[in-house]
């Protein structure tokens, strides 16, 4: 099957370790000294790597980073071995968010040992990255953040195929007062088609699954972007709305993490 060339951009790389869990150690190390810690919330079949950091008891809202695709395919026919992001700005960016309680969430498959990725079907980081049971369990694992955070609304943000998770929890949900969404492929099967890769049978479009408009949406988008081209998110904007932000020199992995912090600000 031909495959989605998404994946990581370049931030954070595994810093000279090897192994399977050399790029969960190396997340978890990075993330520390931030204030971020480890949550372990199950939902079968996945396991999700769960990073926190709640600096603000009396906070409101719990921000939610949800990680891109992952590794990148050797070939469109090849999948990689592992789906662990090499390296990815997303764990940047969330470090870089000033709000007082945060969450990274991994996407399924990722950061595993080999032994417990045989268990982990490769369908779930190729044709099924976006199945309604992948939504459930991000549900599931959102509804435990708050519930811990004691927060009663949510600010999601997704990078890249984390930007169609976002996108359809959102969708789901009554409790989002923001989504942000980062060189997403929001109009999936546009994507695929756009990209010359096989439709991923079994995942939810969002262009197709939405029944209203989301409110207060922003959908970033980087003009020289090869991956996720600005005029799939600007098809997704189209019919459901939301505020469509432009970056004319940005890539699909640059310079998100780097400006993340001066793109919140404008944000607002």
């Amino acid at each position: 099957m031909l495959a989605a060339l998404t994946g990581a951009a370049f931030l954070f790389s595994a810093g000279g370790c090897h192994g399977d869990l050399a790029l969960r150690q190396s997340a978890m190390e990075k993330a520390q000294p931030y204030g971020f810690s480890e949550r372990r919330i199950a939902h079968d079949p996945f396991r999700l790597l769960i990073l926190i950091r709640d600096r603000s008891r009396n906070a409101e809202t719990l921000t939610i980073y949800i990680e891109g695709d992952g590794a990148q395919w050797s070939s469109p026919y090849h999948a990689p071995r592992d789906p662990t992001p090499v390296a990815s700005p997303v764990l940047a960016m969330a470090i870089a968010d000033p709000a007082g309680s945060v969450a990274y969430l991994g996407r399924p498959c990722q950061y595993l040992s080999a032994a417990d990725r045989t268990n982990c079907d490769p369908a779930y980081w190729d044709e099924r990255r976006f199945s309604p049971e992948v939504i459930d369990a991000y549900g599931h694992v959102v509804d435990a953040l708050k519930s811990e955070t004691q927060t009663t609304n949510l600010r999601l943000v997704g990078y890249s195929g984390g930007g169609v998770i976002a996108t359809l929890l959102a969708a789901r949900r009554d409790d989002v007062e923001e989504l942000i969404t980062v060189a997403a492929p929001l109009a999936v099967n546009r994507w695929t088609h756009s990209q010359g890769i096989s439709p991923l049978i079994g995942s939810v479009d969002p262009i197709s699954a939405l029944t209203a408009p989301l409110s207060r949406a922003t959908h970033w988008t980087g003009g020289r972007d090869k991956i996720v081209p600005p005029e799939v998110v600007a098809e997704f904007a189209a019919k459901w709305g939301g505020n469509v932000r432009l970056m004319p020199d940005f890539t699909h992995s640059c310079c998100w993490a780097e400006q993340w912090r001066q793109l919140l600000e404008e944000n607002r």
